[in-house]
C-alpha cells in the first residue's frame, strides 16, 4: 500500500484510478481462488447498484455480462463491493452511503434456494425433535446480502462513531458499509453482531457499530475482517476462514468504541422457530 504514495500524478481522477489498481492487485494476491476481483454494476431484481470500484464475486459458479466499457454482475454472484476513496471527507462519505443503500436495494428480491448448509441445518432440527420429543415450527433463513466495504487512503483522523446522534444511528443498517478502513489514520469501522446475556442462560443478538484505532496494524485487521465477511457469504466445504482469529491475537488495538444501532430486518443466518 505504500505504493499509493509514490505515484507522481496530480490529477485526482488518475490518482484515484492508480490507487484502485493497487488495491485490486492486493486483493487478487490475498483472496482465495474462488473469488474474482473486477469492477462494474450489480444487477438486481428490483434495482441496480451504482458503478462499484471493486466487485468481489464468485466466478466459478456464476456468469457476468461484459458490456461496452463496463461489466454487469448478477446479485446472486456478488460477495462484496468496495468503494475506494483517495481522501475521505463529508462529501465522499455521503457518496459511500448512497452507494451502500443502492447495493442493499439491488440485493432485494434476489433468488435464494437452500444450499447444503441450510439442508444440513434442517436435518439437525429434525434429529433434535426426535431426540427431545419436541416439535419446532421450521427455520427462518435470512441470507447475507452482498457486503458493502469502503477503503479510504487518506483522511478520517477526526472521524468517530462516538459522536453519532440517534437519528444518524437509525440509518446505519441501511446506509453504512459493513466494513470501512481509514488507512493513513489507522482506523477500522465495522458492523458486528453479538450475543448479549439476558440472565438465566438466555441470550439475545444485538447489532453494534465498532471502531478500532491501530498504530500500524489497521490494514492487517481490515483484511481479516474482509475475509470473514466473504466466508460468511459462501458455502464452505472446508473449515471457516480463521484468518481474523490469527490476526486479532497478534495486533494491538489502541482505542475501541462501540455503539449499538437499530436493525430494520432479521439478523442474517438461520433461526430455529
Amino acid at each position: 500500500m505504500a505504493l499509493s504514495e509514490q505515484a507522481v500524478i496530480s490529477h485526482s481522477g488518475l490518482r484515484g484510478s492508480h490507487r484502485e489498481l493497487i488495491l485490486h492487485h492486493y486483493l487478487q494476491d490475498i483472496l482465495p481462488g474462488r473469488f474474482a476481483v473486477s469492477s462494474g454494476i450489480v444487477q438486481g431484481k428490483i434495482g441496480n447498484s451504482a458503478q462499484s470500484d471493486i466487485v468481489i464475486w464468485d466466478s466459478y459458479n456464476y456468469p457476468s455480462l461484459k458490456m461496452q466499457g463496463n461489466r454487469l454482475f448478477f446479485g446472486e454472484s456478488v460477495r462484496a463491493c468496495i468503494e475506494v476513496k483517495s481522501v475521505f471527507n463529508t462529501r465522499e462519505f455521503a457518496d459511500i452511503k448512497k452507494k451502500t443503500d443502492l447495493l442493499r436495494i439491488a440485493n432485494l428480491g434476489k433468488h435464494f434456494h437452500p444450499t447444503l448448509k441450510e439442508e444440513i441445518l434442517s436435518l439437525k432440527q429434525g434429529l433434535h425433535e426426535i431426540r427431545t420429543g419436541t416439535e419446532q415450527n421450521g427455520i427462518l433463513i435470512s441470507p447475507h446480502r452482498s457486503a458493502s466495504v469502503a477503503f479510504s487512503f487518506q483522511g478520517g483522523e477526526n472521524f468517530s462513531i462516538a459522536r453519532l446522534t440517534k437519528k444518524e444511528l437509525e440509518k446505519v443498517d441501511d446506509q453504512w458499509p459493513d466494513l470501512m478502513i481509514f488507512l493513513a489514520a489507522g482506523k477500522v469501522v465495522f458492523k458486528d453482531f453479538e450475543f448479549v446475556s439476558q440472565g438465566e442462560d438466555r441470550y439475545i443478538q444485538k447489532p453494534f457499530l465498532c471502531q478500532y484505532l491501530f498504530s500500524k496494524d489497521g490494514l492487517l485487521f481490515f483484511t481479516g475482517k474482509l475475509l470473514s465477511l466473504l466466508s460468511e457469504r459462501v458455502m464452505n466445504i472446508e473449515n471457516y476462514s480463521y484468518f481474523e482469529d490469527y490476526v486479532t491475537d497478534r495486533i494491538q488495538i489502541i482505542e475501541e468504541i462501540k455503539q449499538e444501532y437499530p436493525m430494520h430486518r432479521p439478523f442474517p443466518g438461520a433461526l430455529f422457530l
